[in-house]
């Protein structure tokens, strides 16, 4: 799933020896497959009436409980767990509160919020159901008027105060991701963002400050 996140962010290769070395298959195993199984069944199994997974910040698990039935190829209203993410979807529409923000009461709703759009962009690219375009329009916008003046994000939708790296990366491969859906995302608050992570470099080390 992370790989799979990653990809939305990740450039294309500049010559011909980076296209060698980034392409390569992931191979599963028979017992990866099967673990892989039993895991989405087990989801699907422990999902609530409501539509949502696990017990605490709700949307962000019922988020990444949907991306693990879309990675493996499933489709929101189709086949065997088409009810299952359907349900999922129409939980995650149902949190989405004043102007776009999804999330269920969190101090930390962001990070929910960011899952959220991430999770209904790629939703929205399999199923097109329009409720899930109109809902993802305003979580976009909401996203970026969260934006602060250091060009990242905190734990609310406020776009005044601090920014983390952590909060940052999550709003910016959720943005990524509604774009590649079509969603319009100014690729000025893009640059903005990349600028902050950026400028959390730790210069002497190779990593990156939280803050």
């Amino acid at each position: 799933l992370a790989a799979a996140m990653l990809f939305f962010l990740a450039p294309l290769p500049a010559t011909a020896q980076e296209a060698k070395q980034r392409t390569s298959v992931v191979r599963l195993t028979p017992e990866v497959k099967k673990a892989i199984t039993r895991g989405l069944e087990f989801l699907a199994e422990s999902q609530l009436e409501d539509g949502s997974f696990g017990t605490g910040n709700k949307p962000g698990g019922t988020a990444l409980a949907l991306m693990s039935f879309m990675v493996q190829g499933h489709i929101p209203g189709e086949g065997k767990y088409g009810k299952t993410m359907a349900k999922a979807i129409d939980f995650l529409i149902a949190c989405e509160k004043k102007k776009g923000y999804i999330h269920e009461g969190s101090s930390r709703g962001m990070y929910e919020h960011g899952l959220a759009v991430l999770a209904l962009s790629e939703a929205w690219g399999q199923s097109q159901d329009p409720r899930i375009r109109e809902t993802l329009m305003r979580a976009v916008n909401c996203t970026l008027n969260a934006q602060n003046s250091e060009g990242g994000w905190r734990y609310g939708p406020n776009p005044t105060g601090s920014a983390d790296l952590s909060c940052a990366a999550m709003q910016m491969v959720a943005l990524a991701s509604a774009r590649e859906s079509g969603i319009a995302v100014p690729e000025k608050a893009m640059q903005r963002a990349v600028d902050y992570v950026v400028s959390c470099e730790v210069r002497a080390t190779g990593g990156f400050a939280y803050q």
